[in-house]
């Protein structure tokens, strides 16, 4: 009988080895979590309303320790979502960012990545703020500066042409001193 050679032996055990694989039971997926947002109004009207994430695991158990990120609807190059703030969720699975409004509603999109136990979640929801909640942006007045808006052209105009003059007075002195040292003069 002759014995068999060792490639063959690991052409077979690498056969085997690819067919075993499929056989392998794969781990069951979890079911992803849940996320839910809510607003949390403040009592006090000097502090701002809070955005509350709701992290839980697919039985009701909080989720603790996990990073979820709000982000906002957004026209900005095109309708995109922008990121707004990133917390890490507490011992009940809450994620808080204190938020103040500029317009009354806005689309609010709360994100989990996932983690080595839970899957990804994600969410939008539109939240409203009450009317009185509302910071509402206030323009700048274009006579602020009042004459500076005609001072600063001709101030910077002086400025350039002492540049310019420095420059052209160091090139001068440059090309003279190179004149006197030069061995014919």
């Amino acid at each position: 009988m002759t014995r068999p050679r060792l490639s063959s032996v690991v052409v077979l055990g690498l056969v085997g080895l690819i067919l075993l694989i499929p056989a392998v039971p794969a781990r069951a997926q979890e079911p992803p979590p849940k996320i839910s947002v809510t607003l949390e109004p403040s009592s006090r009207p000097e502090l701002a309303d809070v955005l509350a994430a709701h992290l839980t695991a697919p039985d009701g158990r909080a989720i603790s320790e996990a990073s979820v990120r709000f982000s906002i609807r957004a026209e900005m190059l095109g309708e995109r979502y922008a990121l707004v703030a990133e917390a890490v969720t507490d011992s009940s699975g809450v994620a808080r960012y204190p938020f103040i409004p500029h317009r009354e509603t806005y689309e609010i999109r709360a994100t989990f990545d996932g983690n080595e136990l839970w899957g990804p979640a994600e969410v939008i929801t539109p939240i409203t703020f009450r009317p009185e909640r509302v910071v509402a942006y206030q323009g700048t007045d274009p006579t602020q500066l009042g004459s500076l808006r005609f001072v600063m052209p001709r101030l910077m105009g002086v400025v350039l042409g002492l540049i310019w003059a420095a420059l052209i007075g160091l090139a001068f002195f440059t090309l003279r001193s190179f004149k006197r040292m030069s061995p014919g003069s």
